[in-house]
């Protein structure tokens, strides 16, 4: 099976993993990735509802599945977007596919190791919360490795031009982000306005 072969490869061999993906880019599965981006969700689901309450960074009750998903989902996918962007402007190899699986891929140490670690946190205090915080840095630290890792390797990249590419990669999702938030921001202004004109229009139309 693709999804186990990939994954394992990634854990173990993740040169070798992402090679994987560019050889197959004309018979791309997008079905292995879609399965973890899933597993990625319950997961996350799981390690908030599950985490012992002293060491929990966020309670239930203040969140809900659905902003999760979107919470787990769209950093995730504008990465993908960012990084390809910048990757293709600075003459890289990789398809948006490519992007696509490589970065969803990356994302299996922290699948892997939530659930132990939230196992773990259950024989733990409040005083024990640097060693939490330590394992969930690691989880963090590896998923990180993998994403620069996989830049390189599927783009052919220097280790200096990888890191470049990576830091404007993170600044374009910046920006990606803001300009977001200026169009949302822009569009309730605009809807505002077209409501007070009706409401005017109206008005006069009365009297």
């Amino acid at each position: 099976m693709e999804l186990l072969k990939i994954s394992l490869l990634t854990i173990f061999k993740p040169s070798e993993a992402f090679i994987q993906l560019k050889k197959n880019r004309k018979n791309f599965d997008i079905i292995s990735p879609l399965i973890i981006l899933v597993l990625l969700i319950l997961v996350r689901v799981f390690e908030i509802y599950f985490t012992h309450y002293p060491l929990t960074q966020i309670e239930p009750r203040q969140t809900s599945i659905l902003r999760e998903f979107f919470k787990s989902i769209i950093p995730v996918l504008t990465w993908i977007v960012s990084c390809y962007a910048i990757t293709t402007i600075s003459e890289g190899e990789t398809l948006i596919s490519e992007q696509f699986s490589s970065t969803i891929y990356c994302l299996i140490p922290y699948i892997i190791l939530t659930i132990p670690i939230v196992f773990f946190s259950h024989i733990l205090s409040i005083y024990d919360i640097s060693w939490f915080n330590f394992l969930q840095a690691i989880k963090w630290l590896w998923v990180v490795i993998l994403i620069i890792y996989s830049t390189k390797t599927l783009n052919n990249f220097t280790i200096g031009k990888t890191i470049l590419v990576c830091i404007l990669s993170i600044i374009a999702a910046i920006l990606i982000w803001l300009l977001i938030g200026l169009f949302y921001v822009l569009t309730i202004q605009v809807v505002n306005f077209i409501d007070e004109l009706i409401k005017e229009i109206r008005l006069l139309r009365i009297r």
